[in-house]
C-alpha cells in the first residue's frame, strides 16, 4: 500500500504528518493487502484566518480490481479530523468488504 499526502493553504509538520502515516496504517491494517494506494489530503479551508470546521481531509482509499473510496471530514483541530477520516474510511471498507464477500456467496 502506498501512502501519498497532500496538502494545500498549509505547511505541515513532521507531528501531523506522523500522524497521518500512523493513523492510515493503523486503521487500514486489515485492508493492506486489497489496497494499491491511499491518498490523503488535507486542506485549510480559511488560510490564514481562523475559523471552526475550517480543516477538511479527504482521504482516498484505492482497493485492487475496485473504484477508489474516499470520505471526508471536516473540524477545527487536524489531528480530530485525521481520526474521524481513518475512522469513516476503515468502517466504509469493512461493509464493502463484507458486500464482496457476499456476493460471491
Amino acid at each position: 500500500m502506498i501512502l501519498q499526502l497532500n496538502f494545500s493553504n498549509l505547511t505541515p509538520t513532521p507531528a501531523i504528518e506522523e500522524h497521518i502515516e500512523t493513523r492510515v496504517q493503523s486503521a487500514l491494517r486489515r485492508f493492506a493487502s486489497r489496497l494499491t494506494r491511499v491518498e490523503v489530503h488535507v486542506a485549510d479551508l480559511n488560510g490564514q484566518k481562523h475559523g471552526t470546521d475550517d480543516k477538511r481531509v479527504v482521504i482516498e482509499a484505492r482497493p485492487a480490481g475496485m473504484d477508489p473510496i474516499s470520505v471526508e471530514s471536516r473540524g477545527a483541530d487536524l489531528y480530530e479530523v485525521v481520526r474521524a477520516g481513518t475512522r469513516k474510511l476503515r468502517d466504509v471498507l469493512a461493509r464493502t468488504t463484507e458486500r464482496e464477500r457476499d456476493r460471491k456467496r
